[in-house]
């Protein structure tokens, strides 16, 4: 019950920090006099920008709230612009900020909400603002029910751009989507206004900095099985079978699992999502399980099991706060190998268990916290705290592990 708490305890930092991550940088806001005021702003994600913009004119001011009917519109230093419009959404009219895509003899727009995204046109010399929209219909094709995607945007590309015969083609193979709808509406203006250029809202991909390094550490955890029965006492047991006329009970009440861990990892943030990233790491444990077992020559012979495992983690990765020091949470899985296992203190004479504990290959989910300092030259060091749930870790076995681990960034490019 503890740890199902702590997961929905992480799960729930772990949302709300994604929704409530601030950023400010340079930019300013139009008014509705006209007038441009020069301050930070602050990016919210593409869902918020819309709704409000979160507005200081130095680092120590007091935030200003401005919704869409506060001002004409708002603008990141050479990157996104967005402007007050008024569309109608579910057959509600509101005014929302609209990222502006594109200024020319078309007028580009894109609107992020919840649900979906949606795309507006507009044509210079008109007022009327036109969602570009597609969407899914049923339809009887020979008495069997059928779901088709019904483009409605071609038509409404093809009409506004049809006093340009030969984009017709150009329209046919138009995606609904930034980068497509911007490459056509550039060619129709290049080939309608050939002395004036339009202007893409638009930002290239920020630079991604990749970081390598080494990981090391030490992992903490129990051995579970969940079909066994009760002998002797309390003892957890398997009866592997029978040598003649006797048993062979073998306890699996291991002791407490203990292994080091080294590997490497490799970091890749995600361009337009503040400290959020996703992390692949390549880990190798070391570990050894103890117990004993009743045979028809000796009572409580000891035994164990070595093994290496090769642990390969994916985890999305969030930096709660943006300064020296940053406690992350984190969440992820993996798919694990075993090699070399080692099986000591058997009886080669009776009843053989290894294909009952060997099994390579199994999984894995966990989360974790960690913090992370901020040290000179841009390098880092990570101290982490890691809870793994293991499935079929040694045959039918399961394992609940904490590793506690560091983490130090050896190149960043």
């Amino acid at each position: 019950m503890k740890k199902l708490f702590f997961l929905t305890l992480i799960l729930s930092l772990f949302y709300s920090s994604l929704f409530s991550q601030s950023e400010f940088k340079k930019g300013f806001i139009i008014t509705n006099n006209q007038d441009t005021i020069y301050g930070l702003i602050d990016n919210r994600g593409e869902i918020r920008n819309a709704l409000s913009c979160h507005f200081k004119k130095q680092e120590n001011d007091d935030i200003t709230i401005y919704s869409p009917s506060d001002i004409i519109g708002y603008r990141f230093v050479d990157d996104k612009f967005y402007i007050s419009k008024e569309v109608t959404i579910e057959n509600e009219m509101s005014k929302k900020f609209l990222e502006y895509l594109m200024h020319g003899i078309v007028d580009l727009y894109v609107l992020t909400d919840i649900s979906t995204t949606h795309y507006y046109i507009q044509k210079s010399g008109s007022n009327e603002l036109v969602e570009l929209k597609k969407y899914d219909v049923d339809l009887y094709e020979k008495d069997i029910l059928v779901r088709k995607t019904k483009k409605e945007y071609i038509g409404v590309l093809k009409y506004l751009f049809s006093d340009v015969p030969n984009i017709a083609k150009k329209v046919e193979d138009t995606r609904l989507n930034r980068g497509s709808l911007i490459n056509i509406a550039e060619d129709y203006h290049n080939q309608v206004c050939k002395d004036k250029e339009c202007i893409v809202y638009k930002k290239e991909l920020p630079k991604v900095n990749i970081s390598i390094g080494i990981i090391a550490g030490f992992n903490y955890g129990n051995i579970k099985y969940d079909n066994t029965k009760s002998y002797k006492g309390n003892h957890k047991v398997i009866i592997i079978g029978q040598y003649d006329s006797y048993w062979e009970v073998f306890y699996t009440d291991f002791q407490r699992l203990k292994s080091p861990t080294i590997g490497a990892f490799i970091r890749i943030p995600f361009p337009y999502a503040n400290r959020l990233s996703i992390q692949y790491e390549a880990l190798f444990s070391s570990s050894t399980l103890k117990s004993y077992y009743d045979s028809y020559k000796v009572a409580n012979h000891p035994y164990s099991i070595q093994y290496l495992t090769w642990h390969n983690n994916l985890n999305l990765r969030y930096e709660v706060l943006k300064r020296k020091i940053r406690p992350i949470i984190f969440l992820g899985g993996s798919v694990n190998k075993n090699f070399n296992n080692k099986y000591n203190g058997f009886d080669e004479k009776g009843i053989n268990p290894f294909k009952f504990y060997d099994k390579d290959l199994f999984y894995s989910l966990f989360y974790g916290v960690g913090c992370t300092y901020k040290l000179k030259n841009n390098n880092e060091i990570t101290v982490k705290a890691t809870f793994n749930y293991d499935y079929s870790l040694i045959g039918y076995f399961k394992t609940n592990t904490t590793r506690f681990s560091i983490e130090l960034p050896i190149k960043t490019f």
